[in-house]
């Protein structure tokens, strides 16, 4: 067991304790009070110039916790990934590999999926974070390795993307899973922990924007959050307390039918 702090932080990336686990892999912890809240927040850290990146598509009976799906594939760390239909276990967000369309976009899903994770080589070293357009989504899906579309979008070149919010999904604390990459070009998984009042209450979306910003991220992207929210490795297993179960535990985790990650 990994022991995290906890403590009143006004500096977030002064408070983490890090753990190295050798071969460009870092791990995170946050536990205390942050910005008048009690917050938990996990975060692996790698070099993607000496891992893949990749997308896994594991939809309907093939889908399973994040965990489960990375063990699977024999990855190093993961995070779950786009928003889905937890009723038929498909994707409701842009998914493709190798120029295969895997999902779709829907029309409810618009107004928080403005961003995605582009891989543009199958090696899985040229990974960015873009801005999602309609015109243009379909040429991307067709000239890169993998793509997933998920947001809000947080972070673009060091700049807060501000967008509206609509039913309380933007201001509300949630539990929340974010994909960013540094200056240094490190890709960063990131799990906010919520759902249990007094331990852990979730963040904003102002607030995630926030902390990535202060965590000295250049891109950022919102994916999948609520009970979906999970971060891995293969080393620490699951860093964070998906809320599934309802208990402060690491072993409420939801089946998901995609995950990013990297082995």
């Amino acid at each position: 067991m990994f022991l995290p702090l906890a403590l009143n932080a006004q500096n977030v990336k002064e408070s983490l304790e890090w753990t190295d686990l050798k071969n460009g892999i870092q791990t995170a912890y946050f536990q205390g009070e942050l910005w008048g809240e009690p917050r938990y927040i996990a975060i692996v850290k790698y070099n993607p110039k000496a891992y893949s990146t990749q997308v896994l598509d594991a939809q309907r009976d093939q889908c399973g916790p994040t965990d489960v799906l990375a063990k699977r594939i024999g990855a190093k760390g993961a995070v779950n990934a786009g928003y889905f239909n937890m009723r038929e276990l498909t994707p409701v967000t842009d998914v493709s590999i190798d120029g295969k369309v895997l999902g779709r976009r829907s029309k409810g899903e618009a107004f928080r999926t403005d961003g995605m994770v582009v891989i543009k080589d199958r090696k899985g070293h040229k990974v960015s974070i873009e801005r999602r357009e309609d015109a243009t989504i379909d040429a991307v899906m067709a000239k890169s390795h993998a793509v997933i579309s998920a947001g809000p979008l947080l972070l673009k070149d060091g700049v807060n993307q501000p967008k509206p919010d609509e039913g309380g999904f933007a201001t509300g604390t949630h539990n929340r899973s974010v994909i960013g990459i540094d200056y240094e070009g490190n890709i960063w998984y990131m799990a906010v922990d919520g759902r249990f009042p007094g331990i852990c209450t979730g963040m904003s979306i102002a607030d995630l924007t926030r902390l990535c910003r202060e965590l000295g991220l250049r891109d950022a992207l919102n994916l999948d959050g609520g009970g979906s929210t999970t971060v891995w490795t293969s080393v620490q297993g699951t860093l964070n307390h998906p809320s599934d179960n309802r208990r402060f535990d690491r072993e409420g985790l939801r089946k998901v039918p995609n995950i990013i990650y990297f082995k």
